[in-house]
């Protein structure tokens, strides 16, 4: 088992430096499928990508899911794995008000009220900006690549990322699910996914 370096921002906000290895980033960022257009405003064009062969889904679990699920696991929660990339490119340089987010709100769907923490693995440099920020915590997390972020997805910890300019921004994100998620997909006959 790999000995993790966690630095906390604060108590329930944690990051590891070299989560991941440059040549390993360059194997992940070879196997990506196509980007498909997801959204995209004056401010920026978000893309995702799901890899499109079993061998490199296989490959991107053991190299990235499997090291994060060691990461957050415990008794209560578990890591969704989704095997997919976004890719956020930016359009022009005109200044955005940040939109704060977080991803259980009461209001979301019935899935969402189960995540328990947000997890983004960076995975490119060389742009501007791209600073992660909590609305309710005096943080600004300046990302690195091959760093992973790990933080609660709750509404004390909203979050925006600052413009991207200049390059995209790459990156891995997950959330991981209570127990009870998990318990009510078993019942329901569902394998993990």
């Amino acid at each position: 088992m790999e000995n993790f370096n966690k630095v906390y921002l604060e108590e329930n906000i944690f990051y590891i430096e070299n989560f991941i290895s440059d040549p390993d980033i360059e194997e992940v960022l070879a196997n990506v499928g196509s980007w498909t257009l997801r959204r995209q405003d004056h401010h920026e064009k978000i893309s995702f990508s799901i890899f499109e062969s079993e061998e490199a889904i296989n490959k991107f679990k053991k190299l990235v899911e499997d090291k994060v699920s060691i990461v957050t696991n415990n008794k209560d929660q578990k890591l969704r794995k989704i095997s997919m990339l976004q890719k956020y490119s930016p359009t022009d340089s005109s200044p955005l008000a940040l939109g704060y987010h977080y991803e259980n709100h009461p209001e979301c769907d019935y899935e969402s009220r189960w995540i328990t923490l947000g997890v983004v693995l960076y995975l490119n440099d060389g742009y501007t900006g791209g600073e992660l920020i909590f609305e309710h915590k005096p943080i600004e997390f300046a990302p690195k690549k091959g760093t992973l972020i790990v933080f609660p997805a709750s509404e004390e910890y909203s979050h925006a990322v600052k413009q991207v300019t200049g390059k995209d921004r790459i990156v891995y994100s997950a959330f991981v699910y209570a127990k009870q998620y998990w318990d009510i997909l078993n019942r329901a006959g569902f394998t993990d996914f």
